[in-house]
């Protein structure tokens, strides 16, 4: 689940609910979706050095491809005689962008030296040296190609969303730095080998370094050393699945573990719990929009059970073949903001679950917020004990009341209890008999502590999702 204390400024007060009742299911305050929340970039730099006998260091650094040579000027007395140290280099880099959060940079530097020769004589008679000091001189080569992907979040975007930085090699193996914008070096892999983890919060930079050295050197009038290098680096963003990118306490704090529920399920991103999504349609899940936007849908299954590693029978893993969320031009997701947080999936086959009721009227807000009357929370995240992250994929459950209501959202701020990472997309039920529940609310947003809480209102999106449900 996204946290962000930001989304709780929609709030308005219960003086305001009836005024906000005519909008509910109106065009009320559309804003217009933003651009990514990150952005990539690659720079490049080219390093030179040449050092021969007689001649000044000769030193390059630009971003464009270098290549130098130099020759020394060693002479011999009375009759010409050894040969000249000299040196060469190039570097040069490489950059192919294959979309906007995929790169490939290819560093080469190669490097030359040979070594000179030449003689001093105590006189010269007739052209020919008398008392001979042979001379050995040297010549050397260093050069570095490398580049500086960037990657930066944008401090708009008040939804901390984490990316997996995926970096793969193949040639010479390069050096790899990762830091922070602090300067704080971060490990290129975790700890079980996965990509780097890059927490999303806004206004976060982080600087992978990739840098190919060569370097030879050799002295004397006989021999010469080379040394050629390339190597591809491979840099791809992308985003991490909303639960495993939490490092924080991600589960329904005050809530229980349940068995009932049986039409909520887990959506899993490359097998990993991702968010909370409900049973809508024989083939139609509900649950948040910022739980696919920006994500490759392809690569999600969804999951009916009580914990997602034992599905109950008939319960999946189930492939999810499409996704849709407000794209306009009444509703609009803003993924700077998360207004009109809401979507669906589409499954592979059908479920044989019984479907959770929707919303298609505006439920009474004034008497739920009033009496109060609590509202049933469910969804999937883990625990943290001892600092192990535990419990991953449980279905939990818990009641409390809401504290306000927008005109497409209700907020609320309870201690001890609240929705959590891991519980995005998943229902708020409102029990509208001893018999029946009613889906009105999906988890979208909060703080970072996981104290406050907002949910979309279902209601408010009937007319939307018509023709989305099969």
């Amino acid at each position: 689940m996204a946290r962000s204390v930001k989304s709780t400024k929609e709030v308005v007060s219960r003086n305001t609910l009836a005024g906000i009742a005519s909008c509910a299911l109106a065009i009320c305050n559309v804003s217009r979706a933003g651009d990514t929340p990150v952005t990539m970039s690659v720079s490049e730099n080219n390093h030179l050095s040449l050092q021969v006998f007689g001649r000044p260091l000769l030193t390059r650094d630009t971003r464009a491809p270098i290549s130098e040579s130099l020759i020394g000027t060693e002479s011999s007395q009375c009759v010409s005689y050894g040969r000249s140290s000299s040196a060469a280099g190039s570097s040069r880099v490489d950059v192919t962008k294959h979309d906007a959060n995929w790169y490939t940079v290819t560093l080469s530097a190669d490097t030359a030296a040979h070594g000179g020769h030449y003689r001093t004589c105590s006189t010269c008679v007739l052209n020919q040296c008398v008392g001979i000091f042979p001379n050995d001189t040297s010549g050397s080569s260093s050069a570095t190609a490398s580049a500086v992907i960037t990657v930066a979040f944008d401090p708009e975007f008040a939804h901390p969303r984490d990316y997996d930085l995926a970096i793969s090699t193949s040639g010479q193996l390069p050096s790899l730095a990762l830091a922070d914008k602090a300067g704080n070096v971060l490990p290129v892999r975790r700890a079980d080998g996965g990509p780097a983890r890059l927490p999303g919060s806004p206004g976060n930079i982080y600087y992978l370094t990739a840098s190919l050295p060569s370097g030879v050197s050799n002295v004397g009038g006989c021999c010469s050393d080379e040394k050629t290098g390339s190597s591809t680096i491979d840099v791809r963003l992308t985003t991490a699945p909303i639960l495993f990118a939490a490092y924080a306490t991600g589960y329904i704090r005050g809530g229980k573990q349940t068995t009932g529920f049986k039409n909520v399920g887990v959506l899993l991103l490359n097998g990993q719990v991702h968010c909370t999504g409900t049973v809508v349609g024989k083939r139609t899940v509900l649950t948040a929009a910022h739980c696919l936007y920006g994500y490759d849908v392809k690569n999600m299954t969804f999951v009916l059970g009580a914990n997602y590693q034992y599905p109950d029978p008939n319960g999946g893993p189930i492939p999810v073949v499409d996704s849709s969320y407000p794209t306009g031009p009444v509703f609009l997701f803003n993924p700077k903001t998360y207004e009109d947080d809401i979507g669906v999936v589409h499954l592979q086959k059908d479920v044989t679950v019984s479907l959770a009721a929707l919303a298609k009227q505006p439920p009474d807000w004034n008497k739920i917020l009033n009496q109060p009357i609590s509202l049933l929370f469910v969804g999937f995240g883990f625990n943290v004990i001892g600092g192990e992250q535990v419990g991953a994929g449980i279905k939990r459950e818990a009641a409390w009341e809401i504290t306000a209501v927008n005109n497409r959202t209700v907020t609320f701020s309870v201690p001890g209890v609240s929705t959590c990472y891991g519980d995005s997309g998943g229902p708020a039920f409102l029990e509208a008999s001893p018999t029946a529940l009613l889906l009105v609310g999906i988890t979208s947003g909060g703080d970072e502590a996981c104290t406050k809480g907002v949910d979309t209102r279902v209601d408010a999106y009937a007319t939307w999702l018509g023709d989305k449900i099969i």
